[in-house]
Formats: C-alpha cells, structure tokens, sequence
C-alpha cells in the first residue's frame, strides 16, 4: 500500500512491514546440496565458500584430533564422535553447520543422523571476516544457552 506523502505517518504509527515466518530445517533442506547455509535467528544464512587457509585449518583440526575418535585402542582415549560441516539442530530456528562438532560416543552411542537434534559436547568453528560476528556473538551466545560444554574459535 502506497502512503501518499503528508499522510500523517510516521515512525511510531507506520504500519509494520510483513515478516516472513522463522526458518526451519524443512526450508534449509529444501536448498540445491551445493548450497552451505544455516539458521540463525529464524533467517536463513549463507555461509562463504571456505578459504585456502579456512581448508587447511579444518584439516589440521580433525587430524589433529583424530586419536580421540578411535574407541579407546591405541594411542588416544578414543570415544568420540567428530563430524565436519554438520547440521546442529539447538532450536526450531536455531541451526549451525559447525565446522566441527564432536560427541562423546558413552553419550551418544551411535553416529547422529541430519539434523543432529542431540546437543554436541564441544563445537569448534573456524573464523572468517564473513562470519566472525556470528560465530563470536550469535553461535556463541546459543551454545551458551544450551549447555554446550565446550565451543572452540580457531583464527586461521
């Protein structure tokens, strides 16, 4: 509806403009596969292609951390679960696709399906001027919220 100028609206009494509903994983799943989004607030966001540095810094993370998902045999503890790039459902418009996220296997005993709906014992994301806010106030701010014990930021 056009207001016609001096129409006696103003800020205040304006009528608000239509909202889109929240989204949820039914809308994010409904995106072409190349497409690497999540929900932030109820809006659909999507994230940058990683950089060189980003994809070298999530290599050396899951390398580095890949004594912890054996099963207790050799040289590492083992028991755990770590996933890249995975789909974190913590509210009905609250979904992350941390860079990697990890479950202790004597919590969850097997590999959690898409969404995960199961809070992550630790999520670690890697930082990028396209979503360092996001990551140090949003995400961070949520998984506070929800119990996530432990929440990494790597600076590549």
């Amino acid at each position: 509806m056009a207001v016609p100028r001096g129409a006696g609206y103003d800020a205040v009494t304006m009528p608000p403009e239509p909202r889109h509903p929240p989204s949820t994983f039914s809308d994010l799943a409904k995106l072409p596969d190349d497409v690497r989004a999540e929900i932030v607030h109820g809006a659909i966001i999507e994230k940058a292609s990683p950089s060189w540095a980003h994809g070298l810094a999530q290599a050396a993370l899951v390398s580095s951390l890949a004594p912890f998902m054996g099963r207790g045999g050799g040289s590492g503890p083992g028991g755990w679960w770590i996933l890249t790039e995975v789909d974190v459902e913590y509210a009905p418009h609250e979904l992350f696709r941390h860079d990697a996220a990890g479950w202790r296997r004597a919590r969850v005993s097997q590999p959690p399906g898409r969404p995960v709906r199961l809070r992550p014992d630790w999520a670690c994301e890697i930082l990028s001027p396209s979503n360092e806010r996001r990551d140090l106030v949003d995400k961070f701010r949520v998984l506070q919220q929800v119990g996530v014990p432990h929440y990494w930021l790597l600076h590549p």
